[in-house]
């Protein structure tokens, strides 16, 4: 069963934020899991991922849904991770991603030193 992301959840803080507090924009990294991780969307999330491992390559698959009006799939499928890359994908719209249920994306990784972290953009 897939883990819900708690800490590698951020909303960024936007064009006029006024003051930002201590540690406020900081981006947290929460350990993959090979099971699955899920966040609830918001249409306009990126996803960080960062392979923390030092010599080992890993990979991250981020699942589509079917789109509705396209009526395809989309899912980004093994994208390989050498050491310490880091990747940036999205922003991903809710429509052809979440799933139409429960509202989650899905994404799973091939290690748990793949970490992640999602920043849901502000207007």
């Amino acid at each position: 069963m897939p883990t819900a992301l708690t800490t590698g959840l951020k909303t960024a803080p936007g064009s006029y934020p006024g003051t930002i507090a201590p540690n406020g924009a900081d981006m947290v990294f929460e350990a993959g899991d090979v099971a699955g991780n899920t966040f609830v969307a918001s249409g306009d999330d990126l996803i960080l991922v960062l392979n923390s491992d030092p010599t080992n390559p890993y990979t991250v698959t981020i699942s589509s849904e079917i789109d509705p009006i396209n009526n395809r799939l989309g899912d980004i499928t093994a994208y390989s991770l050498a050491a310490g890359d880091y990747a940036v994908f999205g922003p991903f719209e809710t429509q052809g991603w979440a799933d139409t249920t429960s509202g989650l994306i899905l994404l799973t990784v091939s290690n748990v030193a793949v970490k992640v972290c999602v920043i849901k953009l502000v207007n």
